[in-house]
């Protein structure tokens, strides 16, 4: 079992989950991680519900070597009904080229972990 994977939410206004580590964390434990950080309002489903002053953010920290995805954290509605994706993700040791891979429903909210591992495999 890896714990690291284990995810959590917090049902606030706005509500926020994550799983794996944060950036932060990787720093303490000498891990090399890159993210990239997606508006929610970025995705089309999230916009036509909330508009364009809806609030909501969704980022992914891959391994800077690897790609190993390493940590999902979201803020904005739908967090909690996401993140057991992104636990899979993490629980499976999926790269972002991995990700890129798998079909996401369309329109979804979920789509934005997708959009963010496009975003990083620029960088990779």
């Amino acid at each position: 079992m890896r714990y690291q994977a284990i995810p959590w939410a917090v049902y606030g206004n706005p509500e926020s989950a994550g799983c794996g580590i944060t950036e932060a964390e990787a720093a303490k434990l000498g891990i090399p991680v890159r993210s990239r950080t997606v508006q929610m309002r970025a995705n089309g489903r999230f916009l036509a519900e909330h508009g364009k002053k809806g609030a909501g953010l969704v980022k992914v920290i891959c391994h800077a070597q690897t790609g190993a995805i390493v940590g999902v954290h979201l803020l904005g509605p739908y967090s909690s009904e996401i993140i057991w994706g992104a636990s899979a993700l993490i629980e499976a040791e999926l790269r972002v080229q991995d990700v890129k891979e798998i079909v996401f429903p369309h329109p979804s909210v979920s789509e934005l972990i997708k959009d963010a591992c496009f975003q990083l495999d620029h960088t990779l």
